[in-house]
């Protein structure tokens, strides 16, 4: 077993654990943002051997993918939860509070533990802490706190690709899950679909167990032959594992069913699993959840029946399909919030949207400048019908006149607003909505719809809102 460095006392940096410092913690990360995306491992290799890798110290489950990544990592958690374990989860981005993305057994890491973290880490080596990007930085934190936590097993989530994503400084795995392949960050990642598989198929590693829920053949048969080469045993859904059947919950509002499916798996068969998250996509993220907990058993570690099934119904991700029924000035009025940020999510969102027996749909749009807006806009267009474009603070926020340039070609000019904030757009949406079949919808970003949580968060907090 390899060691860590020990830190200084606990005490020693006790004076700034308060919520004000906390704070002004989580600006000075946030100022590393100003790197951007900067790909490759040798810089946070280099900052975690000053710590004596304590990444290497950890069964980890390693997860990547163009959609769902959170959903199934949090259901394979949870499962793990129920199962007895002590179980970490690294997820991104976070919603309303950093902290979301460092969890175990379902509970972000203290603000006293971030802030001494923070604080012990950024006096290791002052000329590679400097270089660290964001997500590099948080990356090591999160691996030296779990560590020291001695969590038995980690669930973590690629950032960005996988190739040359920080978290794919890990060794040894005990799995690899690549949940679905789709077009995204082109920029950075390829602008085929070849290229864009070469980049997260990064994380498979040399003699371990890949599960995929990739269903395009080409692609699919890129990984079996990267697979192949790497003496990598690949489980495919829809030909080693599958569900048989499903059933989708009454869409009529309030929307409180759960979704029951029958699994076929590769050790076993289950009947009549439930999972509280929306949609048939989340039906194959929890498939994909089982599969990995049965592929576990390869390197004998064993989950009983009663822990897959309660860690499923139990699994509640936020800002996915998320339905809340508030009570605004005396109406009941039910919002959406959905992260849906790439044309695949999008065209998700959609799907689901159509078979919601409602009359209308108002939506709040705040999308990120690098993403593929036009074919967004176009896919949530068929759906809506009216919208109020925004921008979240996140620098990243494309600018909502071109929203509003790329909705009109969709919807008549009268139908779309623009509001310059989040807060000013939720405002006006709940304010027009007066329908008891509307719905308010935010969705295009995880940023938008952080932010509009942290909006009603804040409403119910000073009694302007009732939560149902």
């Amino acid at each position: 077993m390899i060691r860590t460095k020990s830190f200084r006392s606990s005490e020693h940096y006790s004076k700034i654990s308060n919520g004000v410092d906390y704070q002004e913690i989580v600006q000075q990360l946030e100022k590393r943002e100003r790197f951007g995306f900067l790909f490759g491992l040798e810089r946070i290799d280099k900052f975690l051997k000053e710590l004596n890798h304590p990444e290497r110290n950890l069964q980890i489950i390693h997860i990547t993918g163009t959609n769902g990544k959170g959903s199934t990592a949090s259901f394979i958690a949870k499962i793990l939860e129920f199962a007895g374990y002590r179980v970490g989860l690294y997820t991104s981005p976070h919603l309303v509070d950093i902290r979301e993305r460092i969890q175990i057994n379902s509970i972000p890491i203290s603000k006293k533990d971030f802030v001494r973290l923070y604080s012990e880490l950024s006096t290791i080596n002052y000329k590679l802490v400097k270089e660290l990007t964001y997500f590099e930085f948080l990356t090591a934190l999160a691996f030296q706190y779990f560590f020291e936590k001695k969590v038995d097993f980690l669930i973590l989530e690629v950032g960005l690709g996988g190739r040359l994503d920080a978290t794919n400084v890990i060794e040894r795995p005990l799995v690899e899950l690549i949940t679905n392949i789709d077009y995204e960050h082109t920029e950075y990642l390829g602008k085929t679909l070849k290229k864009i598989t070469y980049e997260k198929a990064g994380i498979i590693k040399n003699n371990s167990f890949t599960v995929t829920g990739v269903k395009q053949k080409n692609v699919l048969s890129l990984l079996k032959r990267i697979c192949a080469e790497r003496k990598n045993r690949l489980f495919t859904l829809g030909e080693n594992f599958r569900f048989l059947s499903f059933s989708t919950p009454n869409y009529q509002l309030p929307i409180t069913n759960y979704q029951y499916f029958d699994y076929e798996g590769i050790f076993n068969n289950y009947r009549n699993l439930r999972i509280k998250l929306l949609g048939e996509h989340q039906v194959e993220n929890a498939c994909l959840a089982v599969t990995t907990i049965e592929v576990l058993r390869l390197k004998n570690i064993f989950i009983s029946e009663r822990a897959i099934r309660k860690g499923l119904e139990n699994t509640f991700w936020p800002g996915r399909l998320e339905v809340q029924q508030l009570t605004v000035n005396g109406k009941r009025l039910t919002v959406i919030l959905d992260g849906a940020h790439n044309p695949a999510g999008m065209k998700i969102l959609q799907d689901n949207l159509a078979q919601l027996k409602t009359k209308r749909i108002f939506a709040i749009l705040g999308i990120l400048a690098d993403k593929d807006i036009s074919k967004m806009v176009k896919e949530i267009c068929s759906v809506i019908d009216e919208v109020v474009v925004t921008k979240p603070t996140y620098y990243r926020g494309a600018d909502p006149k071109v929203l509003y340039s790329e909705v009109a070609k969709y919807l008549n000019k009268e139908k779309i607003f623009l509001k310059p904030t989040v807060e000013e757009a939720l405002n006006f949406a709940l304010n027009q909505v007066n329908d008891k079949d509307t719905f308010v919808l935010v969705t295009g970003s995880l940023y938008t719809v952080g932010e509009a949580k942290k909006v009603i968060l804040e409403w119910k907090k000073e009694g302007q809102l009732i939560s149902v």
